[in-house]
Formats: structure tokens, C-alpha cells, sequence
């Protein structure tokens, strides 16, 4: 699988997920921020905007999405439904700051329901539902019954064939309240990603590994996961400690049955990956190494008591080849191969991903991590979503790993500047494309992390102040971006 990284020039972009945008809605969304930044990433020539999953969720983690085609509808403008027409003024604001997710859950709510109040069928919105037939029924149907009968869908008095009957005659307004959801989403998303375009901006999305059990992708299909007959999970995913948590990860999401997937030519998977290349410019495959191998523990033990199994493997990325040729992918690969393993990533031609501040964590800045090891069919950061920021990392690093930074760079950085220096680094590299979370940008700290993995609170909350995107800022990157090579 060849990749089309190494036929763009060398570029860099910045991670900001929609909902760290400003707003004053509680959380950010596809409304005047997003358009704004957009105006500031090429104000700053930044090529590549990152943003995390956008797909429905059950609550404010995006890994969990409770399906693989649906948008996450608290990313929904309020602004552009008073310009559709759909409200007649905006909404009193919320707030700017960390998100509470309960609060815009019910606050939006209602600028939804009146929305849809106002809202007549158009020939548009018929063509986008008959468009998306194949995933929007059943999301509907789904969504619907999570809200009637809240409980595991497998203790619905109704099987998943009986469900859209069960919904058109009990319920069938709420399934429409659903579609329209989906519609406005779909629509700003568009609208936004035509923005993107005009201005030479390519978004990179994520493709996230796991579901939930309370999802609508498990509900339909229970044969392609390890389930019981009664539709409960026999063994659940997470990850043996790692470099991001020292006791390991458990996610408790059900885990794949590869060989029903094998079975039918992976034709699930190529649907979601089909869905998400016409959403993004770029996907992220997130947790790659599950696509080899992955760790699945038997339900009721614990975490260390799982093992590791094969996964797809070799023959699920060469049916991808098959189907999609040379695609816009690039692999999160962060984590343990085997060499075996490490084998099949090196022959599929798939960028990775180079972490500098997984370097600079060592007591000696050397291995693949570090900037002058890149290869240029990599996507370098300089932090991620699920560590500290650069600022951070220095603030709480040993003596040890300060001094070994000093040595990497040639002189002595303070706290102040540390964020510059690392920044310089990564766009020195031979990455072909460079890409920096916002917070590293700033010069911001352990306060702004997005995730801190392992733990169930405080996580997918941080949002950036419309201060954080001034001209002042945009010049400085831009001056950067062109000292080395990437405007």
C-alpha cells in the first residue's frame, strides 16, 4: 500500500479537536469559531487541521462512539440554525472554559427541539436520507430506544429486526427528531469542509478502534464481536502497561471475532473506512497495533490476567489495498511489535507516527522517537491528545532528562521557551509532515491536557479562549513554518 504522503511537499498543521474550539455555547462546534480557525491556520500557513473523532458518542469521550457513520450532534451550530432559519435569535450563551458535558447535553437538547419545531421536510433533506439509508434507519431506531428504554439493548423487549417497525409505529416523530440531528450535522459539517477547501486546508481525521457495547454497531452486528447468546460480552478490551499508564489500560468494550470479519472479507470495516475518507482529507487509524494483535481479557478478570490475539493482520490491509489503492492513511502505531508484526507494517508502506516528547521522556534522547531519526514517510508531533503537553513534560521532568534536552538542543531552555525549541526540532526533521497540538503552540501546561489515559474524570474537557488564536500568534508560526520549509 503506497502511501501519498511523499508526493506532497513537506508541510505541518495544528491538533485542535472541534470541541476545544471556542464558543459560547459550553462547548466547541462547526459554528463561527471553527470558521475562524480556519482563517487562522492559514493566517499561520498551516496546511493540516487534526481533529479527534467527530462520530455520536455516549458521552464526551470520543473513543466510544455509539456508531461508526453518525456525527456527534452536540457539535451542531447554534449560530448557523438562526442562518438556516431554524431558531430566531441565538441562544443565551452558556460559557466559554472546560466542558461539562451533563449541562451542554440538556442545554442543547432544547435548542434542538426547538429547531426541529420549525423544521419542514425539504427535497434536500429526503435526498440525504435516502443517501445515508444504509446507517441512518437503524442509528435512528437505536437512538430512540436508548432514550425509551435506556437499559442494555440486549434486555430490549424487542429484537434488532423488529426494531424500525417497532419505531415508525410507536415512536416514529423521535426517529425523525433523530434523521434531522444527523442532517444538520452532516450539512455544517460539509459547509465547513468546503471552507477547508478554498483555503488549502486538509483535515485529518480519526478512526476509532473500539465500540461501546451500548452501541448501534454491536446491536446490529453480534456476530463480528465475541458475544454469549444472550448478547453479552465473554471478553473485553484494553492494553497491558505502556509508556501512557504504568498499570495498563482497561476499556471494557467488547472485543472482535477477526475470524467472522475474515470471513466476509473485512466488508465492515471497509465500510467505516469508506465513510470516514469521505468525511476527512487524511485518516488516523487509531490503535493500529489492534489490527495485528490486540489484548482482550475474559470478563470478570483482571486486566492482567488477558492475553494477546491475532487480529486481521496482513490480509485485512491487503483487502484495503484492493479496495481504496493508495489512500490517504496513516497509522498509530505507538506501542510494543513484535518483529513479526513490525514486518507487516514496514511492507504495507504506511506512515507512522513520531512522538518527540516520547524522546525527551527518556533519560537519553536516541531511538525512533527522536527528531533526527525521522524518516520523511512519518507524521511527526510534538505531543499528543493523550500526554502532557511540552510545557508540562518540562515543568515535571527529572534533572536527569532536562539536562539530556540542554545537551539535544545545544544550550539551556527555560520553561518559558521550551515549546519554541521542540517546535523547531520537529520541523527540522525529514518528516514530510509535522503536526502540533495547540497547547504546545501556546506554551501551555499540564492544566490544558486533553486525556490522561487510565483515568475515568477530568478528560475531553479542555477548550482553547478566542485570545489563544491572535494574529500575534499566527505571525510567530508562520514566521517558523517558513524557516523551515513548510509554508
Amino acid at each position: 500500500m503506497k502511501s501519498p504522503l511523499l508526493m506532497q511537499p513537506p508541510s505541518s498543521g495544528i491538533f485542535l479537536p472541534i470541541f476545544s474550539l471556542p464558543s459560547p455555547h459550553g462547548i466547541g462546534d462547526l459554528g463561527p469559531s471553527a470558521y475562524k480557525f480556519v482563517d487562522f491556520l492559514v493566517e499561520a500557513g498551516q496546511r493540516f487541521w487534526q481533529v479527534l473523532p467527530v462520530f455520536q458518542t455516549l458521552g464526551g469521550n470520543p473513543y466510544l462512539p455509539v456508531s461508526g457513520f453518525a456525527g456527534n450532534t452536540l457539535l451542531i451550530s447554534p449560530e448557523q440554525l438562526v442562518e438556516e432559519g431554524l431558531l430566531d435569535h441565538p441562544p443565551d450563551p452558556l460559557g466559554e472554559g472546560r466542558i461539562d458535558y451533563e449541562r451542554v447535553r440538556w442545554y442543547k437538547e432544547g435548542i434542538y427541539r426547538k429547531a426541529f419545531l420549525n423544521f419542514r421536510s425539504t427535497s434536500e433533506f429526503e435526498e440525504f436520507c435516502a443517501r445515508n439509508v444504509h446507517w441512518l434507519e437503524d442509528y435512528a431506531c437505536f437512538s430512540v430506544l436508548c432514550r425509551i428504554w435506556g437499559m442494555s439493548w440486549n434486555t430490549w423487549p424487542i429484537k434488532a429486526g423488529e426494531a424500525r417497525e417497532e419505531v415508525e409505529r410507536r415512536w416514529k416523530k423521535e426517529a425523525e427528531f433523530e434523521k434531522f440531528l444527523q442532517y444538520v450535522f452532516f450539512k455544517q459539517w460539509t459547509e465547513l469542509r468546503e471552507k477547508c477547501r478554498a483555503q488549502g486546508v486538509k483535515i485529518v481525521g480519526d478512526l476509532p478502534f473500539y465500540f461501546p457495547h451500548q452501541s448501534v454497531e454491536v446491536w446490529l452486528y453480534r456476530e463480528l464481536f465475541k458475544l454469549d447468546e444472550c448478547g453479552n460480552p465473554l471478553f473485553l478490551s484494553g492494553v497491558p502497561p505502556d509508556f501512557f499508564s504504568e498499570v495498563g489500560q482497561f476499556w471494557g468494550t467488547p472485543v472482535y471475532d477477526w475470524e467472522k470479519h475474515r470471513n466476509q472479507r473485512f466488508e465492515w470495516w471497509v465500510g467505516r473506512l469508506e465513510h470516514s475518507l469521505k468525511l476527512f482529507d487524511w485518516v488516523r487509524l487509531d490503535h493500529f497495533r489492534g489490527f495485528i494483535r490486540y489484548w482482550e481479557v475474559p470478563v470478570g478478570e483482571k486486566l492482567e490476567k488477558g492475553r494477546w490475539v491475532t487480529g486481521g493482520g496482513a490480509d485485512f490491509f491487503l483487502e484495503l489495498e484492493r479496495r481504496f489503492g493508495s489512500a490517504p492513511l496513516f497509522a498509530e502505531d505507538i506501542g510494543v511489535l513484535l518483529p513479526e508484526e513490525e514486518g507487516i507494517v514496514n511492507a504495507l508502506h504506511i506512515p507512522t507516527v513520531r512522538v518527540l516528547l516520547f524522546a525527551l521522556s527518556q533519560e537519553r534522547i536516541s531511538g525512533k522517537h527522536a527528531p533526527r531519526e525521522y524518516p520523511p514517510d512519518c507524521v511527526a508531533y510534538s505531543s499528543t491528545h493523550d500526554t502532557t503537553p511540552i510545557r508540562g513534560w518540562f515543568e515535571n521532568a527529572s534533572p536527569r532528562q532536562r539536562e539530556s534536552f540542554s545537551q539535544y538542543v545545544g544550550r539551556q531552555v527555560s520553561a518559558d521557551e521550551v515549546h519554541l525549541e521542540c517546535l523547531r526540532l520537529v520541523m527540522s526533521s525529514e518528516a514530510r509532515l509535522c503536526i502540533f497540538p495547540l497547547q504546545d503552540i501556546l506554551g501551555l501546561g499540564e492544566e490544558a491536557r486533553i486525556n490522561r489515559p487510565g483515568t475515568a474524570r477530568g478528560n475531553w474537557e479542555w477548550r482553547a479562549l478566542p485570545q489563544h488564536l491572535s494574529s500575534e500568534v499566527a505571525k510567530n508560526l508562520l514566521k517558523l513554518t517558513v524557516d523551515f520549509g513548510r509554508a
